[in-house]
Formats: structure tokens, C-alpha cells, sequence
């Protein structure tokens, strides 16, 4: 049976690759964390900027992704790592990340700061009444969405995106870092 973690045995460096990647997710989840509290604190400029804080959040993601994949591809596998070793390896690291920011995320929203995603309700409501949307439009538009604003909502909503699009972020890295013979 094949170990699927390259232990120190057959590794010179000593490094596995569950260390690797869970050191890098702490790493990039720690960043994310403090995406959290700063977008919490900035929230009218966040709010603002739309999809070019989820765009960076991605190229972070995509970066760790990578960084982790190279890390392993050298310390574990020799220089030789598989697209299917890469893809698996973004993926590890992804999960990992993902149960950090969604941990902190539950803990923010209901012990840290338990009004974060009230406001950010009425700051949605708020910006739909600037596109002059009526007002049984924004109630329907709540209906549809108001479960994001719950702090399950926000967590699943959380988990979900993330592991779909890391999936995707993934693929690209292994696409990147994979070599064989």
C-alpha cells in the first residue's frame, strides 16, 4: 500500500506532507482572519469595492495554493509530483484554509462581533434603495437572501464558496507546479 504521506523515511528532508500544508493553511488562514477584522472595521470602503475584494482573496488563495504545492512537490516528492498529487495537495491545503476562516467567521459573527451581519443587511437594503429598487423587490430580494445574514447562513455560504472555488484554484495550481518523469 502506497503512503500517501511520504513520511520521513522516505523523504531526506525529514518533512511530511500533512506538516506542509497544514503550516501553510494556518499561515494563509491567519491572513484571511485579519481580512475579516479589517473589513468589519472598514465596511462602508469594503462594501464599496465589490468584487475586487473577493478578486484578492482569490489571488491570495491561488498564491498559497501554489506556494504549498511547490513546498511539497520539493521537500516530499522529489521534484516529481502528479497533477492528480497537486490537485490533492490544493485540496488539503483548501480544507484547511477553509476550516479556519469558517471557524473564526462563526466566532466572529456570534461572540466577537454579533451585529457585523445585521449591518451589513441594512447596508445591502441600503444599496438596493440606491439603485431605486422598490420596496416589495427588496423584500423579496431578503427572502431570497436573508439567510446569508444569519451567522449558519454566513458559515455555509462560507464553506461552500470556498471549496467550490478552491477546487477550481486548485486544479489551476496543479496544472502549474505538476512535472513527471
Amino acid at each position: 500500500m502506497e503512503n500517501l504521506d511520504n513520511t520521513s523515511m522516505d523523504n531526506p528532508n525529514g518533512q511530511t506532507r500533512n506538516a506542509i500544508v497544514w503550516r501553510n493553511a494556518v499561515a494563509v488562514g491567519l491572513i484571511f482572519i485579519v481580512i475579516i477584522i479589517l473589513s468589519n472595521m472598514f465596511r462602508d470602503q469594503v462594501m464599496k469595492m465589490g468584487t475586487g475584494l473577493a478578486i484578492m482573496n482569490g489571488l491570495i488563495l491561488l498564491i498559497g495554493i501554489i506556494i504549498t504545492q511547490i513546498h511539497v512537490r520539493k521537500e516530499v516528492y522529489n521534484e516529481l509530483m502528479s497533477f492528480s498529487k497537486g490537485w490533492g495537495t490544493g485540496m488539503y491545503f483548501v480544507v484547511g484554509v477553509t476550516l479556519i476562516t469558517v471557524v473564526f467567521g462563526l466566532l466572529f459573527n456570534t461572540v466577537i462581533a454579533p451585529d457585523t451581519l445585521a449591518e451589513q443587511k441594512e447596508l445591502s437594503i441600503q444599496q438596493m434603495r440606491e439603485q431605486e429598487m422598490s420596496k416589495e423587490q427588496i423584500e423579496q430580494s431578503m427572502r431570497f437572501i436573508g439567510f446569508m445574514f444569519k451567522p449558519v447562513g454566513a458559515a455555509v455560504i462560507g464553506l461552500v464558496s470556498n471549496l467550490f472555488f478552491g477546487m477550481i484554484l486548485s486544479l489551476v495550481g496543479a496544472a502549474v507546479t505538476s512535472k513527471s518523469k
